[in-house]
């Protein structure tokens, strides 16, 4: 990344690998979650919905003992495409600053 896209960036960024599901065009997507911030997420997926796609998701988090995995309802725009991925921006809606806040609380943990 160059220095003037970091510039842009308003939010840390958080390298984690986290599941991801997402249904687009009636197909069910599973991918994986390389990168969070406050602002959004990077998903690595090999079939990307169009630029400007609105997408509805889940977030996985947990462990491998899948009784400790729940998940987060969030919802975000596809707003790049890079290095076989996109970039999500959260939605920033009131219905989901509680599923925000849990995602940050369950990132400072790990």
């Amino acid at each position: 990344m160059t220095e003037a896209g970091s510039e842009r960036r308003r939010h840390e960024r958080f390298p984690i690998r986290l599941p991801v599901t997402f249904e687009f065009a009636g197909t069910l997507h599973e991918v994986t979650c390389l990168n969070v911030s406050a602002g959004g997420m990077y998903l690595e997926t090999a079939d990307p919905p169009p630029l400007r796609s609105s997408l509805s998701f889940r977030v996985w988090l947990g462990d491998a003992n899948l009784s400790a995995t729940r998940s987060i309802a969030l919802r975000g725009t596809v707003v790049r495409f890079a290095g076989g991925g996109i970039g999500i921006q959260f939605d920033t809606a009131d219905d989901f600053t509680l599923e925000l806040l849990e995602l940050e609380r369950f990132l400072a943990h790990h």
